[in-house]
């Protein structure tokens, strides 16, 4: 057991590495302030008392493992707990001043540039920023390791269509979009719509999970200027409200999208993959099911659309297919 004496002087010495770059072992940093604590209490002083509430993230994350009791600090990024990495303490990085704890790996991209900024003279040293508190998309980039980008409850700005490539993100199995994200939620006109889903698909055929983007829907901002509504729709919803949703399409192998109201309203397919090669064994069973999405698709009002009817075809169309 650790006395008050200890704990005391434990604290002390976190708040004193506060602003710091750390990049540590977490069990040795705990062990390290542990040893420093015994050593100092066994020099004499008394004390004792109640400890004062951790003042940020990083000591509320060292306390947590000191006295086991995990508070559910999670990393910023991957939103995973940094103390465990299946049953074993994983490396963690805290920023300059700010309360942001990180997985070192989910860091090591952003520190190997800072590190580069540092030896080149384009930076200073002892000034790790935090890419969060910049809340700018493109300080993320360039992270190999990187599986999952949790930035969902993060204000990081973006654009899902020029800032999310491939090549920035090698790894990346999954990822979850905060509102500031272009495209994570919404549009802001129809001509957006093609561009923010092939940024999508890309992320799909490079991911092995089945969905790996959310939130895994995007509508059309109510102040586009396309937007209109039903005169009914604010009194209940039906198939026949506009179609403004963009709702993923999979038939087979084949992945596409169409513009929806989600109810059954659909425009046509865009597709996003070529047709399967018909000497393909799977090919029948792709053609089978791609017959009865067509059946089902056919139905809907706004059939022979590609993208949503302006408010003329749209009255039109409601006339004439009572």
């Amino acid at each position: 057991d650790v006395s008050h004496r200890e704990r005391e002087i434990v604290e002390a010495r976190i708040a004193e590495d506060v602003g710091a770059n750390v990049v540590a072992n977490s069990r040795t940093a705990v062990a390290t302030h542990r040893a420093a604590a015994a050593a100092a209490a066994a020099g004499g002083g008394g004390g004792g008392g109640n400890l004062p509430p951790p003042q940020n993230a990083r000591e509320t994350y060292i306390r947590s493992v000191f006295d086991g009791t995990n508070t559910g600090v999670v990393c910023a990024l991957c939103q995973d707990d940094p103390t465990l990495n299946h049953g074993n303490p994983v490396p963690y990085v805290t920023p300059n001043v700010c309360d942001h704890v990180y997985h070192q790996q989910c860091m090591q991209g952003h520190i190997d540039h800072y590190e580069a900024a540092v030896a080149d003279g384009s930076r200073p040293a002892n000034d790790l920023r935090c890419p969060i508190c910049r809340g700018v998309f493109q300080n993320i980039q360039h992270w190999p390791r990187l599986q999952w980008l949790g930035i969902n409850r993060t204000q990081i700005r973006g654009d899902l269509r020029t800032d999310i490539r491939p090549s920035d993100f090698p790894a990346l199995q999954g990822m979850g979009l905060g509102e500031a994200v272009y495209g994570a939620y919404k549009i802001n006109c129809v001509a957006d719509a093609s561009a923010v889903m092939r940024a999508r698909h890309q992320i799909h055929k490079q991911s092995t999970w089945p969905s790996p983007v959310y939130p895994l829907l995007v509508h059309l901002s109510p102040d586009a200027p396309e937007y209109y509504e039903r005169p009914e729709q604010r009194l209940y919803t039906s198939e026949r409200d506009p179609p403004f949703g963009l709702e993923p399409v999979i038939v087979g192998s084949r992945r596409g999208w169409r513009w929806s109201n989600y109810l059954g309203g659909c425009c046509d397919t865009h597709w996003l993959d070529p047709l399967p090669d018909s000497n393909d064994e799977q090919y029948s069973e792709f053609y089978n099911e791609l017959e009865e999405f067509e059946r089902e698709q056919n139905q809907s009002l706004f059939r022979g659309f590609l993208d949503p009817p302006n408010p003329f075809e749209y009255r039109e169309l409601c006339h004439r297919r009572l």
